[in-house]
């Protein structure tokens, strides 16, 4: 069994951590100055299809897939998980 106040350490310590990993979408919006950026948040928590926003991003030179704004979107990318 763990000494006391190890988990809670543990928990803190994971919830500090600094994500590394990115996927292809956080990248372009690490990369997105204003009003880029604002733009880009707003159309991805906007009901706009996964299929939709890939195929703007895609018209608009930037290669994308729809599977990979479905996982940021959805947090299932490495965004949302530390390193």
């Amino acid at each position: 069994m763990a000494n006391q106040g190890d988990l809670s350490s543990a928990i803190t310590t994971f919830l500090e951590t600094k994500i590394e990993k990115k996927c292809i979408l956080g990248k372009l919006l690490d990369d997105l100055a204003d009003p880029d950026l604002k733009a880009m948040k707003t159309l991805l928590s906007s009901n706009v299809s996964h299929a939709k926003v890939a195929d703007l991003l895609n018209s608009n030179n930037i290669v994308i897939g729809e599977t990979a704004i479905w996982k940021h979107r959805t947090n299932r990318c490495p965004c949302i998980r530390p390193s």
